[in-house]
């Protein structure tokens, strides 16, 4: 719990001092519905920012991070179409706008 308020925390920072006013919703054991995209060997702070690099040219909407893989999927599905799964090591970085 406490190493996902300091990746919230951290996500949130590095947000407010970009141009766009998105903030993420992290959601323990859930996958994103259609993948659009993948990387790998990236942590879950990159993965958040590169999904918000990605959101200015309506690239992404919701990542998903596995943390034993480190891969992050990118998907511009809702959070509504996320599903939850009994594996805490999957996360879902779900976007919203923090104006």
């Amino acid at each position: 719990m406490e190493k996902l308020i300091s990746l919230m925390l951290l996500v949130i920072a590095r947000c407010a001092f970009s141009n766009v006013h998105k903030r993420f919703t992290i959601l323990n054991g859930a996958v994103v519905g259609t993948v659009e995209d993948t990387i790998t060997n990236v942590s879950p702070i990159q993965c958040a920012i590169f999904c918000q690099q990605r959101a200015r040219k309506n690239n992404c909407q919701t990542a998903g991070y596995n943390e034993v893989t480190r891969t992050c999927s990118f998907s511009l599905e809702t959070i509504a179409n996320v599903t939850l799964v009994p594996n805490e090591k999957l996360i879902v970085l779900a976007m919203f706008d923090g104006r």
